[in-house]
């Protein structure tokens, strides 16, 4: 049996124990990898060797009808979509603890093109997958930004070719003490050629001439209201005759919405939307965009 495997085995039993131990500060609900972060030896997370699962034992797979192939020890993607992802979780019921491995680096390799990100995702503060939301929030970073330029001897034919991620887990702006998965998402066209996945693991140290770039400010994902006692009214727009009566009803209730707005009719001057919408903002109002064309 896989070496990570068992400490993962070890690492769930361990954080189930009363005792005073270096590990009580984190809840019953929270694992970590047990080896020391002194110890300098790659943590693999995934080499694609079984359908379901992967080399830590728990779930992977891909999510929104994405089509994946199994190879051997690789997956190819087929994306034909932005919402399409690829999870490989790092346990499938608790939070994950990555904090004793801040200073590590996430190591992908994949062939294809770099049309996608990488995102890593944080449970909710229950660490339970029956609560929502469920994930709470992820980060991304894009892949052609973190993907190592070779070195003269490292090139290989175009179809055999191999590239490597190397990404700073400090790169991610979400809470490491409940880390939930590592995914593969955000494709975008074209999409004529499939994206293979070799390996995923975490690695102390980056390789000797590697460089990665600095870490690019990100917005943060909230899929829950932030305030207490209150919810998020969003609104998607619909046909312009009724946008006057939509406004009036807001207006007469004293209600501040989000609306999520479609691109394309912004552009169209015949809807109206664009002034709508100006109006809408100076009123206090927030716009998010749905979409360009609202395909689905």
């Amino acid at each position: 049996m896989h070496t990570l495997y068992l400490y993962t085995i070890l690492a769930l039993f361990w954080a189930t124990l009363t005792t005073t131990t270096e590990t009580t500060h984190r809840t019953p609900l929270q694992v970590t990898f047990l080896p020391p972060t002194t110890n300098n030896t790659p943590i693999i997370v995934d080499t694609f060797a079984h359908p379901d699962r992967n080399n830590l034992g728990s779930w992977h797979g891909a999510l929104e009808d994405l089509y994946v192939t199994q190879g051997g020890n690789y997956i190819e993607l087929n994306a034909s979509d932005a919402d399409q992802t690829y999870h490989s979780q790092l346990s499938s019921t608790t939070c994950f603890d990555l904090t004793p491995y801040t200073t590590w680096i996430l190591h992908i390799v994949y062939s294809g093109p770099p049309t996608f990100s990488i995102s890593m995702h944080q449970n909710n503060p229950s660490c339970n997958p029956s609560l929502s939301p469920y994930p709470e929030t992820s980060d991304s970073v894009e892949a052609s930004r973190y993907t190592a330029k070779p070195h003269w001897h490292h090139w290989r034919p175009k179809k055999q070719k191999k590239k490597d991620l190397y990404i700073p887990l400090s790169h991610f702006t979400i809470d490491h003490s409940r880390v939930l998965s590592i995914s593969l998402g955000n494709f975008y066209p074209p999409y004529t050629r499939p994206i293979k996945v070799h390996k995923v693991e975490l690695i102390p140290t980056l390789p000797r001439g590697v460089k990665v770039p600095k870490k690019q400010p990100t917005g943060e994902l909230r899929l829950r209201c932030t305030r207490p006692g209150s919810f998020a009214f969003g609104i998607d727009d619909g046909i312009p005759s009724l946008a006057d009566e939509v406004r009036e009803i807001l207006e007469s209730e004293g209600v501040l919405v989000t609306f999520f707005v479609v691109g394309a009719p912004l552009r169209d001057n015949k809807t109206g939307f664009a002034d709508f919408y100006k109006k809408m903002v100076e009123g206090g109002h927030q716009i998010a965009l749905h979409s360009d064309g609202h395909s689905k």
